[in-house]
């Protein structure tokens, strides 16, 4: 078996991990969608260890961001995973009443 062979042989049909990508896969992808929060992190974070620390300030902020859009879009895939529906956006022409529309009306759908 080639190097090649064993570096993209994936599990056997019927086998309780068949159609799974390999740990090493999962890491490449993960590596390459984060590759800017990564880089976003290390590069500041090696020039505050060798030039100022000020360069500390510019590595937290983007940690803090990656952090905050993480756990965003973890709790809306835990929405979505629990079939919960996600909030419903509002078209910005029903929210404009005309002239010709009432008090109870000015309210979308007409529901106070």
């Amino acid at each position: 078996m080639s190097k090649n062979e064993l570096m993209t042989r994936q599990a056997e049909p019927g086998s309780p991990v068949a159609g799974v990508p390999e740990r090493a896969t999962r890491v490449a992808s993960w590596v390459g969608w984060h590759l800017f929060e990564i880089t976003g992190v290390t590069v500041p974070a090696v020039v505050a260890c060798t030039v100022t620390p000020w360069w500390w300030l510019v590595s937290g902020v983007v940690g803090a961001g990656w952090t905050a859009n993480e756990v965003r879009a973890a709790r809306k895939r835990a929405a979505i995973q629990a079939g919960r529906d996600l909030p419903a956006t509002v078209e910005p022409s029903a929210t404009v009443p005309d002239e010709t529309s009432s008090v109870d009306d000015k309210r979308v759908g007409g529901v106070r």
